[in-house]
């Protein structure tokens, strides 16, 4: 699969971000590390294995965002040649293939922020709390009773909750649990002078998606409706921007940034 333009993969600095915040929390929960013989391994350790399994929850994301642009190009491609009445079934197949793809990003995202809330969990209040998922924290947020409740992290996740994440969830449950519903599709043919025609192809995402999180509205045309390939990159980018805050939240909950020469030995 060719990569889209690398100024279109925005994702690519965000993750490297991502990345670098989540590294220098998990240094700090473990505190001084010594390796060698009659040393814990650190490739069973906890918080190791949550940090690098959101990482990779999040560059799936980015593959996906990826995957999705390359095929709307390929099937924009493909539209070219084709004629008459045979346009019909194959936009259809393109809007559920696309569809596929954007319901990827949403979903891999949430199981991103899953991995943030076990993280979170795990370096704030112990192993027996890394499987809180990112509601649990939410909801140990809400606790007053809890000693998450105090901590930076949680607090920044009860109040992304608040303005998107539960909705976030709202989508991909009605996605899963109750119905699929497609986004409207249309070809556009023009016939610009030299060329024998021009076909444009237009993919939207769910009305039902698109209502549910209304920062989507921002890229909406006059009459509302959100292109599938720029909500769903708004999405993931959004998503991504969501775990670097909390990593960030948590690194200062855990002491503080660590100094610029620091690195981590041995993962």
């Amino acid at each position: 699969m060719p990569d889209p333009a690398d100024e279109s993969r925005l994702w690519v600095p965000k993750v490297h971000e991502l990345r670098k915040e989540a590294v220098n929390a998990v240094i700090k929960h473990l505190g001084p590390i010594h390796v060698g013989l009659g040393q814990p391994s650190l490739e069973h350790n906890p918080a190791i294995i949550l940090r690098d399994s959101m990482l990779y929850r999040a560059e799936s994301v980015g593959y996906h965002l990826d995957l999705l642009k390359w095929q709307f190009a390929a099937f924009t491609q493909r539209s070219q040649s084709i004629v008459g009445s045979d346009g019909k079934p194959h936009l259809l197949g393109f809007r559920k293939v696309l569809t596929f793809l954007s319901d990827d990003i949403l979903f891999n995202s949430i199981s991103m922020l899953d991995y943030v809330g076990n993280l979170v969990g795990c370096t704030l209040s112990g192993p027996n709390d890394q499987r809180l998922k990112w509601n649990g924290v939410v909801k140990a947020a809400r606790d007053g009773t809890n000693p998450l409740a105090t901590k930076a992290a949680a607090k920044m996740m009860l109040t992304l909750h608040k303005e998107w994440i539960d909705r976030l969830h709202g989508a991909r449950s009605e996605i899963i649990h109750e119905r699929i519903t497609l986004g409207d599709g249309g070809r556009a043919i023009t016939f610009p002078e030299g060329t024998h025609f021009l076909s444009t192809l237009s993919f939207e995402m769910p009305p039902t998606v698109v209502k549910r999180l209304a920062f989507l509205v921002t890229f909406a045309d006059t009459k509302g409706r959100v292109q599938l390939v720029v909500g769903a990159e708004q999405i993931a980018l959004r998503a991504i921007d969501v775990a670097k805050a909390v990593m960030t939240a948590l690194l200062e909950d855990l002491g503080g940034r660590l100094k610029a020469s620091t690195s981590e030995t041995g993962s």
